[in-house]
């Protein structure tokens, strides 16, 4: 009987509070659609994406996907819930057509996101990958406060919005995965005590974190599992991804590759090139390990050398996208890491360019 008693205190709370969402996110239903002139009937399709504005291969996916379903459903209504809070409907469609060559002619509703520093990994210097996760679903409340679909899509990866929007919002839930918030690699990683962008040195070092760590991640993976299984359908963007997120998801997922527009790049020359030039595309992210690539590129001009090869014309060229401070901090890294490797005159960065300057 006591046992019984805790147990109806300890959930009458949370059944109140649940219920109490629930009628706030109805309520909230009924203003946007009022305020759109939207009747019950028009179905309201969601991405989340609150980096939209920043130009890059996951902002490309997004644009191509919301273009397909109105090409295919025109009479629904499009939705992207974005951070960027500084750029006007307009600029965020001029940007578009700029970079990627686009005309987005028709409507789509931005619901602004005020309190997306929470998704930041700087505000979370330990147990970084479950502070961004819960920064995540709060940001998802924010979302859903501001409209609640039909449809809810996950663009960016933050799949702890899931049961958000289908347990409160009674969404359909789809996700398009570029890169899993934490994979069987970063696993291994720890577990075998490699140094890398997930494994500081200080915790690769000791037998005590490492366990610590490797336990930490076990429970996130087994989170991130259950909250990916309530999407209904997952999409990935290459068999790599593929492969973790069927592992760590538990379910199966469709491969659709990331839309490459090649058109203006088949027009480029390849002819009279006199020296020899490596470019690497890709955000200043950690995943994409650019330091490797330094390192790599040292190594590659240090064996020209040494086999008598002219070295002088080779160049490394880095071209990505900024989206925050993090990224900004890991670009300074990165200059000073090719100064210290004595290749700076070497290695070129292009950040946030245009595609024009691209080609």
């Amino acid at each position: 009987m006591f046992v019984l008693s805790v147990l109806f205190y300890s959930l009458c709370p949370l059944v109140v509070l649940y219920l109490l969402l629930k009628r706030y996110i109805r309520s909230a239903d009924k203003r946007y659609r009022t305020e759109n002139g939207l009747n019950d009937g028009v179905k309201i399709i969601a991405f989340f994406h609150p980096f939209c504005n920043s130009g890059g291969g996951g902002e490309r996916v997004l644009w191509v996907a919301l273009r397909a379903l109105h090409h295919k459903y025109p009479d629904y209504h499009y939705v992207v819930y974005t951070g960027d809070v500084e750029a006007a409907p307009e600029d965020i469609k001029a940007k578009v057509k700029k970079q990627f060559q686009m005309d987005l002619n028709f409507a789509i509703s931005f619901v602004y996101l005020k309190r997306r520093y929470l998704i930041g990994s700087h505000l979370y210097p330990v147990f970084t990958l479950l502070g961004q996760s819960i920064g995540s679903m709060f940001l998802g409340f924010e979302a859903i406060f501001g409209c609640v679909p039909d449809v809810f899509i996950d663009s960016m990866g933050y799949a702890f919005t899931f049961p958000v929007f289908k347990y409160l919002g009674n969404c359909r839930v789809g996700a398009y995965v570029h890169y899993p918030t934490i994979s069987t690699d970063m696993l291994d990683m720890v577990a075998n005590t490699r140094t890398s962008y997930n494994n500081r040195q200080i915790i690769s070092n000791s037998r005590v974190l490492t366990s610590g760590k490797l336990l930490y991640y076990k429970l996130f993976a087994y989170l991130y599992g259950v909250v990916g299984r309530m999407a209904l359908i997952v999409m990935v963007n290459g068999s790599w991804t593929q492969r973790h997120i069927e592992r760590i998801w538990d379910r199966k997922v469709v491969r659709v590759y990331p839309p490459c527009n090649t058109d203006e790049l088949k027009r480029l020359s390849l002819q009279n090139k006199k020296h020899l030039q490596i470019v690497s595309i890709g955000q200043i992210r950690p995943e994409k390990n650019h330091s490797l690539q330094l390192t790599a590129f040292k190594e590659f001009v240090d064996r020209l050398s040494t086999e008598g090869v002219d070295s002088e014309g080779a160049k490394l060229v880095i071209i990505g996208n900024c989206r925050d401070d993090g990224d900004r901090q890991r670009l300074n890294d990165l200059k000073k890491l090719s100064d210290s490797l004595g290749i700076a005159g070497k290695v070129d960065f292009k950040i946030n360019i245009p595609y024009d300057e691209l080609k």
